[in-house]
């Protein structure tokens, strides 16, 4: 069990502290890259199964959530099995690994049912995300430089705001001075990085959880809850407020200022404030070939979206399968290059991804899932009962699981491992507080 929490903790703590950078450290067997993600799955199914013996993976009796999940894995292994006789090879698996990663929901449950607790979870997650923002916003500051405009990747901005989220959750008048100070200063940290993306994404995702926690907490009369939101708005005011008053101080240039690459910093900082706006900050070199346009991270979302839904009608049912080529957009579009085990190409809305490779009915099935486990939750704050984990520690378990799935609108989700698993972990951490199959474990806490 030492060997199990150790492996996974540590998983989720460098998945939040370094993302893709973790998620693409691998091995090789048989020219076949085993990455980190894969790694974890094996090991942690290998440990389950020693603990709990084979059929002690799954919670007993099967609830909807895990009846629906073995589905959609079985459905995903057949489509893998077409791919890889098609010939597609890496791809089918990485179009697999849409579907497979849902496996840590049962480990998460095997994980709870014995002395694991929601609590130790909530802590790696804070951690590694507090330390990547850490390191992410001191890099940028010693050698400033964007990526066409962000000054951190889009999943960076995602974990940082999951390290705001617990840290005001557990921001209260019983701290001590010191704990305060480390606190404050990690929402600045990760405060700074969301500043830092540009990836307006942010607001969205923002928006629609705190206006979900907001209705969800006007039934509910406990004073914790509701300073809890009250902290949550206030900082995301005085960060929006932030933003707006940069981009007011901040006058625009008649120089030409490249948004990629190395840059000074108050460059750098000019044209991550104008992004925030969909506004430009200087012009784009001429030695480019197209002219450039600030919102093109919309008009190419756009162009993805519609030529995801056509794939969609042409194969709504079952879907286009795993491995058969999509490029939903120009690879000129893309970070890295197009490659069979690379999301280049990607419609940037992950439910459309879903419906495009495993047809509409499987989407909505994925989607059922979670809905069922939100509402259950959500019904769970308002009504708990004897065994339920406390409503603070279970209101910022929801609110990650619909900040990651908000992200999902706009982005690479499901198709990014180290984004995948989180969703997984934390819609697993609904069923077990919410489900009759399991039950808190007592042994060594519950919060």
């Amino acid at each position: 069990m030492r060997a199990f929490e150790a492996i996974f903790l540590g998983y989720l703590l460098c998945s939040a502290a370094s993302g893709r950078t973790f998620a693409h450290l691998h091995l090789t067997v048989d020219a076949v890259p085993l990455f980190t993600g894969e790694l974890a799955l094996l090991a942690l199914t290998v440990l389950a199964i020693a603990i709990h013996g084979p059929r002690g993976l799954l919670p007993r009796p099967l609830d909807f959530p895990s009846v629906a999940l073995l589905l959609l894995l079985a459905y995903g292994g057949i489509l893998a099995v077409r791919g890889l006789a098609a010939g597609y090879g890496l791809a089918a698996l990485r179009d697999y690994a849409l579907v497979y990663y849902g496996w840590f929901f049962f480990l998460t449950r095997a994980y709870l049912r014995t002395d694991g607790t929601v609590q130790r979870i909530l802590g790696a997650l804070l951690v590694g995300s507090v330390a990547g923002a850490t390191a992410r916003a001191t890099a940028f500051l010693v050698s400033p430089s964007l990526g066409w405009g962000h000054g951190a990747a889009g999943y960076d901005a995602l974990y940082a705001w999951t390290a705001v989220v617990i840290v005001l959750a557990n921001f209260g008048a019983h701290q001590r001075p010191a704990a305060k100070v480390v606190a404050v200063a990690a929402i600045l940290i990760c405060s700074f990085v969301i500043f830092l993306s540009g990836y307006r994404t942010m607001l969205l995702v923002i928006a629609m959880s705190l206006a979900f926690v907001t209705l969800l907490t006007t039934r509910v009369r406990r004073a914790s809850l509701r300073a809890f939101v009250r902290r949550a708005w206030m900082w995301a005011l005085v960060l929006v407020a932030t933003m707006v008053l940069a981009r007011v101080i901040v006058p625009n240039t008649s120089r030409t200022v490249a948004n990629n690459g190395s840059l000074s910093l108050s460059d750098a900082l000019a044209i991550i404030s104008y992004r925030w706006s969909s506004d430009l900050y200087g012009a784009r070199p001429g030695s480019l070939a197209h002219p450039f346009d600030e919102t093109g991270s919309v008009t190419f979302r756009e162009n993805a979206w519609r030529h995801a839904v056509q794939r969609i009608l042409s194969s709504p049912w079952g879907g286009i399968g795993f491995g058969t080529p999509a490029i939903l957009h120009p690879a000129s579009d893309c970070d890295t290059f197009p490659s069979p085990t690379s999301n280049c190409g990607a419609a940037h809305n992950t439910y459309l991804m879903l419906a495009m490779r495993l047809g509409i009915p499987a989407a909505l099935l994925v989607g059922a899932i979670f809905v069922s486990l939100v509402l259950a939750a959500g019904n769970r704050v308002l009504h708990p009962g004897p065994n339920t984990l406390a409503r603070p520690t279970l209101m910022v378990a929801l609110l990650v699981l619909i900040s990651f799935l908000a992200f999902g609108c706009t982005g690479l989700l499901f198709e990014s491992p180290y984004l995948s698993s989180v969703v997984w972990v934390f819609g697993a951490v609904l069923a077990h507080v919410t489900g009759a199959a399991d039950t808190i474990p007592t042994r060594r806490g519950t919060g």
